[in-house]
C-alpha cells in the first residue's frame, strides 16, 4: 500500500541521515521510542493476506526509491493527523497518506 510505502521510503532516509546514525533498517526501526509497531509487535500468519501485502510493499518501496522516487517526500518523523507532541511546530509537512502526516525539520528545507 502506499502508506507501507511511504513509511519504509522514511525509514531509508533514516538510515541515510547523519542525524540519526543507525544505517540499518534494524537499527533504525529499534531505535527507543520509535516505530511502535517495531516495539510493540503483533504477530501475522505468513500466510494472511496483510503479510502478502506488506512485502509487496517492502519489495516495491525498495525498487522506488533506488530509482530516486521517495514517496515521504525526504521525511524523517511521521505521525497520526491528531497527534500534536510540541516538536512538531519545528516541523515542515512533506506530504500526508491517509492518517499519517509526514515531516521534516524546518532547518533541513
Amino acid at each position: 500500500s502506499k502508506g507501507m510505502i511511504t513509511i519504509a521510503h522514511l525509514i531509508f532516509n533514516r538510515m541515510l541521515s547523519k542525524k540519526f546514525h543507525t544505517r540499518t533498517v534494524f537499527k533504525t526501526v529499534h531505535q527507543h521510542g520509535q516505530f511502535s509497531s517495531w516495539t510493540n509487535p503483533i504477530h501475522i500468519n505468513i500466510n494472511s493476506k496483510e503479510y502478502k501485502l506488506a512485502r509487496e510493499s517492502v519489495m516495491k518501496s525498495v525498487i522506488l526509491y533506488n530509482r530516486g522516487i521517495d514517496y515521504s517526500k525526504h521525511a524523517l518523523f511521521y505521525l497520526r493527523y491528531d497527534s500534536h507532541p510540541k516538536w512538531r511546530k519545528h516541523m515542515t509537512v512533506t506530504t500526508v497518506v491517509g492518517v499519517h502526516v509526514f515531516m521534516k525539520n524546518r532547518m533541513n528545507h
